[in-house]
C-alpha cells in the first residue's frame, strides 16, 4: 500500500481462484473505489508525485499508468517479464522497474535481470544495468530528491557474498558493475525511501533479529523499525509523506 496527502492505494486479494484488484480510499478507509478489473494479479501500486496519478505493474506483463481524474489508462511496458512493481523518477518524469529477460524460445532467463527506465509519455525503455555475467539486479527505489536508486544484485538461483542492497547513483548507474560494487549496506531486501531522501526501509536480519529496518543511504545507522517474525509481509511497506508512519500489508503467520 501507499498514501497520498488524502488517499491510500492498496492491492485486495481476491481470494482463492479470483483476481487481485487495485482500491483507492480516504486514509481511514472510507469511499473506496476499485479501481481496476482486468482478470490479473497487480502488483505494488504506486501514486506519482502530485498525488493525481497512479502506476502499477500486473501478471500480465505490462506497466500501467492510470490518471485518477479521468481515470483513463495509459500501458507504457507491455509484453515484460516484470517482477515488482515500479518507482517514481519524479525529476524525469519517469518510471524505473525491473525486467526478466526473455528468450527467443520465451523462457525467462533470471540471471539477465536488470533494470530500466521509461518516460511517462511512453517510448522505448532504456535499460540502466546490463551485465551479462550471472547476476540479477532487481526491485529499484529511487530517492525523492532524485539523487539515489536503491536495488537488490544477486546470483540467482545461489547465495553469495555479492547479494543485498546497494545504493548508487542515480546518473551514474549505467556504470554499476556488480564485480566492483559500491558498498554493500546489507542483506536483504529494498522497500521504500523517506521523504526526505535520508533514510531507506529495508528488509533485513541484523544479529539474529529479522524484521523491517531503516538505514542510512552509506549503511549507517540500521534501526529496527518493527519486528516481523510473526507476519507474512504483502508487497513493499511505505512511509507516510510527513515521514512519521509507516505503512504495510501483512498476514499472521
Amino acid at each position: 500500500p501507499e498514501l497520498s496527502k488524502s488517499k491510500i492505494i492498496f492491492v485486495n486479494s481476491g481470494g482463492e481462484g479470483k483476481s487481485s484488484e487495485i482500491y483507492l480510499s480516504n486514509l481511514d478507509g472510507t469511499q473506496k473505489e476499485k479501481l481496476t478489473s482486468e482478470p490479473s494479479d497487480f502488483i505494488e501500486p504506486i501514486f506519482l508525485p502530485g498525488g493525481r496519478k497512479i502506476a502499477y505493474s500486473s501478471n500480465l506483463e505490462d506497466i500501467v499508468l492510470v490518471d485518477l481524474d479521468t481515470k483513463e489508462k495509459k500501458v507504457l511496458v507491455l509484453g515484460q517479464f516484470i517482477q515488482c512493481g515500479p518507482s517514481a523518477d519524479g525529476e524525469r518524469k519517469a518510471l524505473v522497474f525491473p525486467n526478466i529477460e526473455i528468450t527467443p524460445s520465451g523462457a525467462a532467463v533470471p540471471s539477465w535481470e536488470d533494470i530500466f527506465r521509461i518516460s511517462l509519455d511512453g517510448g522505448k525503455p532504456e535499460r540502466l544495468t546490463s551485465d551479462k555475467i550471472g547476476h540479477a539486479e532487481a526491485c529499484p527505489a529511487v530517492s525523492p530528491d532524485g539523487k539515489y536508486i536503491a536495488f537488490v544484485s544477486y546470483v540467482p538461483g545461489r547465495r553469495s557474498w555479492k547479494g543485498g542492497v546497494f545504493v548508487y547513483e542515480r546518473d551514474k548507474i549505467k556504470e554499476f558493475n556488480p564485480e566492483k560494487p559500491p558498498v554493500k549496506i546489507l542483506a536483504g531486501s529494498v522497500y521504500s525511501w523517506s521523504p526526505d531522501s535520508q533514510w531507506l526501509l529495508v528488509g533485513a536480519n541484523i544479529d539474529n533479529r529479522p524484521g523491517v529496518y531503516k538505514v542510512h543511504p552509506d549503511g549507517s545507522l540500521p534501526t529496527l523499525v518493527f519486528d516481523d517474525s510473526s507476519l507474512s509481509l504483502v508487497g513493499r511497506p511505505s512511509w507516510s509523506l510527513d515521514g512519521k508512519w509507516i505503512i504495510f500489508s501483512a498476514a499472521v503467520k
